[in-house]
């Protein structure tokens, strides 16, 4: 009924590993994570929202990023971590007062499932007609207690409206690798941003090497006083604690920085780290000029963007097309399983041209004539063929056994050409250009 529905198992146990790594990268907005159930986290930012511009703009930010990053994501501000829950499932994107009488007031509307009970719980105070969190307002706890035999209904409601504390169990928080600067007077200029930002630099490097690590990617925080935050983030090919290195990319950055009325506060921090052996100078260190190709490579990409700069890196597949495959310059150094002993042209064609009129011996025979961009060209040498069979475990049914020929034509251009299909299918072969000789 629906052929473009995609069914799969579910994964408990990758969910959960994903959940706790989106947990993890929560703590860039609070030191207070804590995981809640299956699909919810809890962030305690009492104390940590003014540092991203108040409890609205964290929110914002929060919802925004992982939007960005595929995850259809809910969130709400309270005062108790019960409101929250309440107010993310059932009226997402609100940021409730810390008032008790409003608080109730935005709780009221929403259905009683709000409170986390049981569904045999919401069930039953539904039968009694309490469909709502305000139908619970009026009636006593003793009466709420009496009624269904425990304390989690009247509980639960305490805890939402702050009558009762409810304690969280955070994450264990991963060592962090930052440096901040609570600026004695407020600074205007980027000469002052670049002096505060060398000291940043040498102390995060020196973090950094103590803890055996190298930073993938930085970013420099700024907090103004208006309470906003500006700066930028760098990323590197290689891990990297080179103060030099850092300063290098940073230094034409720091003019994007828009100060307003002053920046009271700066966090230089490391967003992703890689180990890193010691630095030794010695012959088993990386070669200067893979260290330079590296470091021209950060200069570029950070300038020009992340797509800017990149690397082929070879992948384990006979098909040409898909014998290589993008990568970080940093990446494409590591060791990959290449196929052997396969010959290439320089340049490919993506994707392969069709051919027409070729005239070949049949069954295996090399092309004698072709026509290509609507010009003839006539044969006189060939080598091949060489047979590529397609790859069944992709299960792509259109795909056909190719036969690569080497041919050499009248004026000495050189093509590389395959023959699309066997004569015995029931589809007749077709021809088709893909590489081409300097």
């Amino acid at each position: 009924m629906l052929p473009r529905l995609a069914v799969r198992p579910i994964d408990r146990a990758a969910d959960a590993a994903l959940l706790a790594r989106l947990a993890r990268w929560c703590l860039r907005f609070t030191p207070v994570v804590a995981v809640d159930g299956a699909d919810g986290l809890f962030l305690d930012v009492a104390g940590a929202a003014h540092l991203h511009g108040g409890e609205r703009a964290l929110l914002n930010e929060l919802v925004a990023r992982l939007r960005a990053a595929g995850f259809d994501a809910r969130a709400a501000v309270a005062p108790t971590a019960g409101a929250a829950w309440a107010l993310a499932r059932f009226a997402p994107g609100r940021a409730a007062p810390a008032d008790e009488a409003r608080l109730r007031e935005a709780l009221a509307p929403l259905p009683a499932a709000g409170l986390r009970l049981d569904p045999a719980t919401v069930d039953t105070l539904a039968r009694f007609g309490l469909r709502r969190i305000g139908d619970l307002y009026p009636l006593p706890r003793a009466a709420l207690v009496a009624r269904f035999r425990d304390e989690a209904v009247a509980l639960r409601l305490d805890q939402a409206l702050g009558r009762a504390a409810e304690a969280l169990d955070p994450i264990e928080e991963p060592p962090r690798y930052r440096a901040v600067a609570r600026l004695p007077a407020p600074i205007l200029e980027a000469a002052q941003i670049r002096h505060w930002l060398e000291r940043l630099a040498a102390r995060l490097a020196a973090r950094l090497r103590a803890g055996g690590v190298g930073a993938r990617h930085l970013r420099l925080a700024a907090t103004r006083l208006d309470g906003d935050t500006a700066g930028f983030e760098l990323r590197f090919a290689g891990p990297t604690r080179s103060v030099e290195h850092m300063l290098r990319l940073a230094r034409d950055r720091v003019e994007e920085i828009d100060p307003g009325f002053g920046i009271d506060a700066l966090r230089l921090e490391a967003l992703l780290v890689d180990d890193l052996p010691p630095d030794q100078e010695s012959f088993v260190r990386a070669p200067r000029d893979a260290r330079d190709r590296l470091a021209f490579a950060d200069l570029v990409a950070n300038r020009l963007g992340r797509g800017s700069v990149y690397a082929l890196r070879p992948v384990a597949s006979h098909i040409p097309e898909r014998a290589e495959r993008r990568a970080a310059p940093g990446e494409a150094d590591a060791a990959a399983t290449a196929v052997v002993g396969a010959w290439r042209p320089p340049l490919l064609l993506d994707p392969p041209e069709p051919v027409e009129s070729a005239v070949a011996e049949v069954p295996d025979g090399p092309p004698i004539s072709f026509v290509w961009r609507r010009a003839r060209h006539r044969v006189v040498r060939a080598a091949g063929p060489e047979r590529i069979a397609p790859e069944w475990w992709r299960l792509r049914p259109r795909e056909r056994t190719r036969d690569y020929y080497l041919v050499e034509c009248e004026g000495g251009r050189r093509f590389w050409l395959f023959r699309h299909g066997l004569f015995d299918e029931p589809e007749p072969p077709t021809w088709h250009m893909h590489g081409l000789m300097p």
